[in-house]
This record gives structure tokens, sequence and C-alpha cells, in this order.
């Protein structure tokens, strides 16, 4: 998505990319920029392979993100995979946007 895209480059959004997001995530957007502000998205780094694991704390328990395609939340099943009403749910979004930010804590394991 070019706005992530663009956020990642400038490490910060503009009102371009937050209107673009907003079009295409609507309440979803929110949810994420919430998770971020509020510190629930994490990178694991499993030493010594360096594999990447993203989880995002939700209301009631901590959803698995694996790479920008999957998330164990029951939205994306639904609404992503089985529906395509979303290229994602809020969950990958709060991730993507994070990392772009540079706005979550990593832990090495």
């Amino acid at each position: 998505m070019e706005a992530i895209k663009q956020i990642h480059a400038n490490r910060c959004i503009t009102g371009e990319a937050l209107e673009q997001l907003a079009v295409n995530f609507g309440e979803r957007l929110w949810k994420a920029l919430r998770a971020i502000t509020e510190r629930k998205v994490t990178k694991y780094i499993f030493k010594p392979s360096n594999k990447q694991i993203w989880v995002v704390s939700g209301k009631n328990r901590d959803y698995l993100i694996i790479s920008d395609f999957y998330c164990s939340c029951d939205d994306f099943y639904i609404n992503v995979v089985i529906r395509k009403k979303s290229k994602f749910c809020y969950h990958v979004l709060a991730k993507r946007l994070a990392e772009a930010l540079n706005l979550y804590t990593c832990r090495n394991l």
C-alpha cells in the first residue's frame, strides 16, 4: 500500500497518507493507531536464528502476526481471508504502521 510506503520513507504520517488509510481501513485504522499509542505492538527476535514474530495485544488476548500476511484473530480469518472485505485486520495494520514509524517494543529472546 502506497500510504504505508510513504510513512516508512518519511517516518511520519502526513495528512494525505492518513486520509488514504482512513478511506481504505475506516475503524480499523483508528484501532491500529490506538494499539500503537498504547504500546501494544511487540517484535520478538529469537536468537541465534534472528527469526522474528510480531504480537499485537488486543482487548482480550495477544494476536500473533507472521510477516504482513497472517494474524491469529477471527477478523483476519473471516473478513480478510473468507469474505475478502479488507486487506488487513487492525492487528496487521498496527504492526505495519508501528514498523514504518519505528514505534514498537522489541524483545530479544
